[in-house]
C-alpha cells in the first residue's frame, strides 16, 4: 500500500494522503525532477479484483484529456503510468499526476458553516463559466458532468480552479453510444440520467452548485416544485441573481440557459435578469403578459363578436321576437313579463360579458386573483390561494377548438376567464404552470401505490404485480353558460309553434331537460378521469360514467416500439410547444394525455416504460 515517503518512478515522493475511496487514493507528492513547482497531486488506483473497469476508463480518459487541455484554471497534465510492483500491495496501481492547486475546495467551505455574499457568489459563477465556455466551445464540446463544489477549489490566489475530469467526455462520443450514470445527485439533470448530457447540462450542475452556497443546503435536501429547485425564499440577494439561477437549473432544457457563454453574458450584463415578460406569444395576439419571479400578472382583451356562438345570437335574437309577439299576454300578466325580461337581460349579459369584458389575472405567491371588467365597471372578482391552485385547463371541446376560456382550480375555488383563441388559450396556460411551479416530491414505491419520485394530484400512477393503471383527467365541457340561450330559444319555438299553451309548461319541462344536461356535462368533465390500463399483454383506454363503460384505444403490449412526447402538428404549427404522450405501434400511434404538465408526461412516460421494460424517450 502507499506510504508517506514512497517515491514512485525515482521522481514523485508521496507527502501526505488527501483522500482515500473504494481502491482509489489521492496524494499530495513532491516532483524531485522539477524545481519550480515542486507540489503535484497523483491520483493512485489499485487493480484489485474488486476494481470496476468503468473506473480504470474514467482514470485513463481523464489522463487523456488533461494532455490537451491548457487553461490557467484547469490543473495541468503531468504524468500516466502503470506501477506494476508495489511494496505490501499484491496489486498494480495506475498512477496519474497533475499540477496542485493550493486552496480549499467550496465543500470544506460549507461544511466549516462559511456564508457566500452576493458579489462572491457572481465571482464564483462568472469564473466558473469562463471554463465552461473553454472546454464547450471545443468540437465537439467537452462536457465536465460533475460539477459540484467539492470539484471547485478556491485557490490561495483568490481564483476558481475546476478539478476531477474523470467524468468528462465530448457530446459526440454520448451520442447514440451506451453510457454509464456519472455525475453526483442534486447535481444531475434529468437528460444526463438518460445518457443525453448536453452543454446546458453542467450549466443545471453550476446552477445547483450556486444553490447550495447561497442557501447552505444541499439541492437534493431542498424542496421541489414542477421539477424546480425551490430557494428563493431561503436566499436574501438581488431578484436579478436569483432568476438567473433558476433559469440555469430550468428542468426543461428549451427554458434553460443554452450555452455557458450565453449565460456568462446575461449575469455580467444584468438584463434586468428577470424571467421573460413575452414568451412564444402567438403571432397578432393582443394578451399583455408581465412575469416576475414574485408576480404575474396577464391582461386578455375582449374579442368581441368573435367570442360569441351562433347559439347565443339565436337565443338573445328568439328572446327578443317572442317578447314583441306575446307583448299582449305580458301586459295582462305583470309577474310573467318581470321574469321574462329578467330571464332576457341574463341572456344578454351572457353575450355582452363574454364578448366585451376584458380578465385580469394577477397572482403573487400567496394569492391569485381574476377580474372581470365590462367598459371598465367590475362585473367580478374571483380571490383564491395560490398554495391551492390545482390545474390550469383550457375550456374546449377536443375535436371542435373555439374561442374559450380558461379554468384555474384553487381547492374548492374555481376561477374562469374571459374567451380566448385557442393558440392563446395553450400559450396562457403553460404561462400560467410554468410560474406556479406545480409539483411536489412523493413518498417511495410500494404496492399498490404510485410509483417514481413525483406526485400529482391530477394523474394517479397504482401498479401492481397484474397491472399498470394511470388515470389523467379528461378536457373541459362549456355547458353552463349555454342554458340561458338555450332555454330562451326553446321557449320562443314554443311559443310560435304552440301559442295557446301556458308558459309555465314549457318552462318547467325545459328546465328539467337542461338541467340534467348541465349536470351530465359537469360530471363527465370534471369527475370523470380517462384510464389507461396495462396487462402484461395488452393496453386499453377508457372512460366509465354510471356503469357504462366506452373504450377509447386499445392495443398489444408486444406491438409497442415506443412510449414518447412529442408536439402536436397542429400546435406546432402555431409556434407551440405544448406536448403530449403517444404509444407508438407498428402503423398506429395512440396519443394521450395533453393536458399533462412537464413533470406528469415525465412520470406517466417513465411508469409505462418501467411496466414495458423499455428505455426512456427524450421528452
Amino acid at each position: 500500500m502507499p506510504q508517506v515517503g514512497q517515491v514512485f518512478r525515482q521522481r514523485y515522493q508521496l507527502i501526505q494522503r488527501l483522500a482515500e475511496h473504494a481502491g482509489q487514493q489521492t496524494w499530495l507528492a513532491t516532483d524531485l525532477d522539477s524545481p519550480t513547482q515542486p507540489t503535484v497531486v497523483m491520483k493512485l488506483l489499485a487493480m484489485s479484483p474488486q476494481l470496476q473497469w468503468e473506473e480504470a476508463k474514467l482514470l485513463e480518459r481523464e489522463a487523456q484529456l488533461l494532455q490537451k487541455l491548457y487553461h490557467p484554471r484547469i490543473p495541468r497534465y503531468c504524468d500516466y503510468f502503470l506501477l506494476e510492483q508495489l511494496t505490501d500491495s499484491r496489486f498494480p496501481w495506475f498512477c496519474l499526476v497533475q499540477s496542485y492547486v493550493p486552496g480549499v475546495s467550496l465543500q470544506q467551505l460549507l461544511d466549516q458553516g462559511r456564508h457566500f455574499t452576493e458579489a462572491e457568489i457572481t465571482t464564483i459563477a462568472s469564473e466558473v463559466l469562463s471554463i465552461l465556455v473553454y472546454l464547450h466551445e471545443f468540437v465537439p464540446p467537452l462536457l465536465h458532468r460533475d460539477l459540484k463544489p467539492s470539484n471547485l477549489i478556491w485557490g490561495e490566489d483568490n481564483h476558481l480552479y475546476l478539478i476531477d475530469f474523470g467524468s468528462v467526455q465530448d457530446q459526440a462520443a454520448l451520442d447514440g453510444a451506451t453510457f454509464t450514470v456519472v455525475g453526483t445527485y442534486g447535481y444531475v439533470p434529468m437528460e444526463q440520467f438518460g445518457g443525453r448530457a448536453v452543454p446546458a447540462s453542467d450549466l443545471y450542475a453550476l446552477g445547483a452548485t450556486l444553490i447550495h452556497l447561497l442557501t447552505g443546503t444541499a439541492p437534493a435536501d431542498l424542496p421541489q416544485h414542477n421539477a424546480r429547485i425551490q430557494f428563493a425564499q431561503q436566499v436574501s440577494v438581488e431578484p436579478a441573481l436569483v432568476n438567473w439561477v433558476s433559469k440555469l437549473t430550468e428542468p426543461d432544457l428549451a427554458e434553460r440557459l443554452s450555452t455557458a457563454r450565453q449565460a456568462l453574458e446575461a449575469l455580467t450584463q444584468r438584463q434586468s435578469l428577470s424571467l421573460p415578460t413575452v414568451r412564444r406569444q402567438p403571432k397578432g395576439s393582443h394578451i399583455r403578459l408581465q412575469k416576475t419571479s414574485q408576480q404575474l400578472v396577464i391582461h386578455i382583451p375582449p374579442r368581441g363578436w368573435q367570442a360569441v356562438s351562433w347559439l347565443y345570437c339565436l337565443g338573445v335574437l328568439g328572446g327578443f321576437w317572442t317578447l314583441l309577439f306575446q307583448l299582449p299576454n305580458l301586459v295582462l300578466n305583470p309577474g310573467l313579463s318581470w321574469f321574462y325580461l329578467l330571464l332576457l337581460l341574463a341572456s344578454l349579459l351572457s353575450v355582452l360579458v363574454p364578448a366585451w369584458s376584458q380578465t385580469t389575472i394577477q397572482g403573487n405567491r400567496t394569492h391569485f386573483t381574476v377580474r372581470w371588467k365590462l367598459f371598465s365597471l367590475t362585473l367580478l372578482q374571483q380571490r383564491g390561494q395560490t398554495a391551492k391552485i390545482h390545474p390550469v385547463i383550457g375550456l374546449y371541446e377536443q375535436e371542435k377548438p373555439g374561442v374559450k376560456g380558461i379554468m384555474i382550480q384553487a381547492g374548492k375555488t374555481v376561477l374562469l376567464t374571459n374567451p380566448m383563441a385557442e393558440v392563446e388559450r395553450h400559450w396562457v396556460i403553460q404561462e400560467i404552470q410554468d410560474w406556479l411551479c406545480l409539483g411536489q416530491p412523493q413518498r417511495s414505491f410500494a404496492e399498490g401505490q404510485p410509483v417514481l419520485p413525483f406526485q400529482s394530484d391530477r394523474v394517479t400512477v397504482t401498479e401492481s404485480a397484474a397491472a399498470l393503471v394511470i388515470q389523467y383527467p379528461g378536457s373541459e365541457k362549456y355547458w353552463t353558460l349555454a342554458a340561458v340561450p338555450l332555454l330562451l330559444l326553446w321557449l320562443s319555438l314554443t311559443w310560435v309553434t304552440f301559442p295557446w299553451l301556458t308558459f309555465f309548461a314549457p318552462c318547467v319541462s325545459t328546465g328539467l331537460t337542461l338541467l340534467t344536461a348541465i349536470v351530465g356535462g359537469r360530471l363527465y368533465s370534471k369527475r370523470v378521469p380517462t384510464t389507461l390500463r396495462f396487462s402484461r399483454d395488452h393496453f386499453v383506454a377508457y372512460k366509465k360514467l354510471w356503469g357504462y363503460t366506452w373504450k377509447l384505444f386499445s392495443g398489444s403490449n408486444s406491438q409497442i416500439d415506443a412510449i414518447q412526447a412529442e408536439i402536436p402538428a397542429k400546435l406546432q404549427a402555431q409556434g407551440l410547444f405544448l406536448q403530449q404522450l403517444v404509444i407508438r405501434t407498428s402503423g398506429q400511434a395512440y396519443p394521450f394525455g395533453l393536458g399533462l404538465t412537464q413533470p406528469e408526461r415525465h412520470w406517466v412516460m417513465q411508469a409505462i416504460n418501467h411496466w414495458l421494460r423499455q428505455p426512456d424517450q427524450k421528452i
